[in-house]
């Protein structure tokens, strides 16, 4: 049998690589965020339909903080409560390789400020809360006692594949990731200078980076940047308290145990 030319059975991927995940348009996000997750759900058991009771945990926060301060899935999930800091009224998250995990590269390494819409929602408070509960996860919901496993595929499974079919508006391909393309576009379409996104976003990148300033400029400038990303959270109304999971809920998953052999 005469070898197979493989090449017959194959064609170019000519898409553009930028676009290779959409962005959210402006109606995603606001679709995503008018769900009974942020703006009321039913129950703690029934977090996905309408009603008055409102939840502190990753479901409220993870796709908040990827939103307004474009950060990776991972990079959220994974947040321990020393990460996150406050520095002469500025509160800010320090990204970086820790006991939690590591980051995606050296790049990754980085300051970014909180914005004064998650100071709004609660980010800030919650993270108080959780810390005074004794956890040192900011998410201790999403922390396995399985090796290697990671936070941020917690997340998606434990959530987001719950959260996407909710979404008519969401195209194929379109996952939480999708907020970062959508924060780095706006941030461009605001002419901020490419290096400070590149600082913000934790892309590489020319320029002067984050290790020109000192930490108290550094994270003035980017709290000015973060707040220029587009509010679409203004139906969520003010964490004028922050309503904890459960202790119950509030802790590890246990690693699967191994199937029991069968006696011969």
């Amino acid at each position: 049998m005469a070898p197979l030319d493989f090449s017959k059975f194959m064609v170019p991927d000519l898409k553009d690589e930028r676009n290779a995940r959409a962005a959210y348009r402006r109606e995603q996000r606001k679709e995503l965020f008018a769900l009974p997750a942020w703006t009321g759900c039913k129950s703690l058991r029934d977090r996905l339909h309408v009603g008055d009771k409102t939840y502190h945990d990753s479901l409220f926060y993870v796709p908040l903080v990827v939103w307004y301060a474009g950060m990776r899935r991972e990079e959220v999930c994974k947040l321990l409560v020393t990460d996150v800091e406050c520095l002469n009224d500025i509160w800010y998250i320090d990204i970086g390789f820790t006991a939690a995990g590591r980051v995606k590269n050296q790049s990754a390494v980085r300051l970014i400020a909180i914005s004064d819409e998650l100071v709004r929602l609660g980010f800030a408070a919650y993270v108080q809360s959780i810390k005074a509960a004794g956890h040192g996860a900011v998410f201790p919901e999403l922390v396995s006692e399985r090796a290697g496993s990671k936070k941020g595929d917690t997340f998606y499974k434990l959530w987001w594949l719950c959260i996407a079919p909710m979404m008519t508006t969401l195209q194929r391909g379109q996952a939480l990731h999708a907020a970062r393309h959508t924060v780095s576009t706006e941030l461009k379409n605001l002419e901020v200078f490419e290096e400070h996104r590149n600082d913000a976003l934790g892309h590489e990148g020319k320029g002067e980076g984050s290790t020109r300033y000192a930490k108290a400029t550094r994270v003035a400038k980017l709290k000015a940047l973060v707040d220029q990303i587009p509010i679409v959270t203004d139906q969520i109304s003010d964490a004028r308290a922050i309503n904890l999971l459960p202790p119950g809920m509030r802790v590890s998953r246990p690693a699967r145990l191994p199937k029991a052999t069968k006696n011969i």
